[in-house]
């Protein structure tokens, strides 16, 4: 016949046996990788974005420049229509979609006011399904390099032009 087990040696054995199974890190590094894969991914959705909109806020930048420049290098009352039809020709290498232009012409110059919608990726996840990027410029003739008013008008396509220009994005909704 066999030995009896001792009651306290079982009970021994199968404490130890609880404790090793709540012990195992096994568990707690599969939930830290599921914490910290979100977290990966989330960044780099963002830095995905971040750079989307970077590049079509320049390429914007850079359409508008051109048509402000070749608006205000034109003489006479077509200023407008020339910068327009310059922003619409000059082609775009960016996923941004165009949504408004404005442009406003006085004696001195070209101003104007583009915003496109650059779409997201990841960020559409969190509801973000687009960055709105707005870019102002003002192209104005320098005076000194044209003479008078008169002159200016006449032949402005060799005046000296200036420009200035900011950008801005917002996230829409």
């Amino acid at each position: 016949m066999p030995p009896a087990e001792c009651p306290s040696q079982t009970d021994d054995a199968a404490i130890s046996r609880r404790y090793m199974v709540h012990d195992r890190p096994l568990g707690n590094t599969a939930a830290l990788f599921g914490f910290l894969a979100i977290a990966l991914v989330t960044i780099t959705g963002a830095t995905i974005d971040l750079s989307r909109v970077i590049f079509a806020r320049e390429d914007l930048k850079e359409r508008l420049d051109a048509a402000l420049i070749a608006g205000a290098r034109e003489a006479g009352g077509k200023r407008r229509v020339i910068a327009e039809n310059v922003f619409d020709a000059t082609p775009t290498g960016s996923i941004a979609r165009t949504t408004g232009r404005q442009f406003d012409v006085d004696i001195s110059g070209v101003s104007g006011t583009v915003s496109a919608a650059v779409p997201t990726t990841l960020a559409s996840v969190l509801g973000i399904r687009s960055i709105r990027v707005t870019a102002n410029g003002r192209a104005a003739v320098l005076a000194r390099a044209c003479g008078d008013r008169a002159a200016r008008e006449k032949n402005a396509t060799r005046c000296a032009v200036t420009v200035t220009s900011s950008t801005h994005s917002l996230p829409l909704p």
